[in-house]
């Protein structure tokens, strides 16, 4: 159902678009930490196999209301395995200067690689970028608290923000709170991951999808909201903010999207005797 990295499916009267950014292979505790990670490994399937990296995709989302055309995330853009956001946008299509807004759901490289291109400059020119004053501040500090997250990749999260974001200041639109971006499209705070990530809202004529960014970064996150990563920079407010979208997702039937799940990372929470469960759905769509 997906053709080259897009998947085309609707939500109402809007047109969302998932884009194949890439991916990457990380290591366990990148979605379980500590206490977790050995049930974690074992859930996977992997017992046994601590060392071995999973593969997580990158999905970022393009959602075309009648009057907006509005990008969520932008991709890696650094890794020559990764940064395929703005060919496969124009290949759907999509001119990058027609994109009127970009929402940065959090500072992390993955997520604001295609900020900006090579020559420093925005890639998306007409754009407002639109991030929460919270995670705006946090990246931005000349050293933040990345907590348990290993020095050399804190280093490198760190440098990678000051050198994406910094640029797009003039286009940037700082949000707090729950805020409408454009008409049926709202950002939702979901701190935890970082300070100020956002998760996205689309509605419409009663239809609704969830787009939950990191909030959860597998699966198995949906049963055990409870597997922290050592890149959750608060592990005990990550648990809180997934149990707050579990019960959102699952009580309005959203459908929703994850940037890390398996592509196009489509799917509903369903209520399970002692939880939730996570329900792949990706067969009502189609090619961009």
């Amino acid at each position: 159902m997906s053709d080259g990295g897009v998947f085309q499916f609707p939500v109402g009267d809007v047109i969302c678009i998932a884009i194949d950014d890439g991916g990457y292979d990380y290591q366990p505790e990148a979605f379980a930490f500590g206490p977790h990670e050995q049930a974690f490994v074992a859930a996977t399937g992997q017992r046994g196999a601590e060392n071995s990296p999973i593969h997580t995709p990158y999905t970022c989302l393009v959602v075309r209301t009648p009057q907006h055309l509005v990008l969520i995330d932008a991709g890696a853009g650094w890794d020559p395995g990764n940064g395929k956001l703005p060919a496969r946008l124009r290949a759907a299509g999509i001119d990058l200067a027609a994109v009127d807004v970009v929402i940065l759901t959090h500072g992390h490289s993955d997520h604001i690689g295609a900020a900006t291109g090579q020559d420093g400059q925005p890639t998306f020119p007409n754009a407002r970028y639109v991030m929460s004053t919270a995670e705006w501040t946090f990246w931005n500090a000349e050293h933040p608290d990345l907590n348990h997250t290993p020095r050399e990749f804190a280093g490198l999260l760190t440098w990678f923000a000051h050198q994406k974001l910094r640029p797009i200041e003039p286009q940037l639109d700082l949000v707090d709170g729950e805020t409408e971006v454009v008409p049926g499209v709202t950002v939702l705070p979901v701190p935890g991951h970082t300070p100020g990530q956002l998760a996205v809202l689309v509605r419409s004529h009663g239809e609704q999808l969830l787009v939950i960014a990191d909030a959860f970064t597998h699966p198995l996150h949906v049963p055990h909201p409870e597997w922290t990563a050592n890149v959750d920079l608060d592990p005990a407010q990550t648990v809180r903010t997934r149990q707050a979208l579990l019960e959102r997702a699952s009580s309005a039937n959203a459908l929703v999207q994850a940037f890390h799940f398996p592509f196009p990372g489509l799917g509903r929470v369903r209520r399970a005797p002692e939880g939730w469960t996570w329900a792949p759905e990706a067969t009502h769509g189609g090619p961009a």
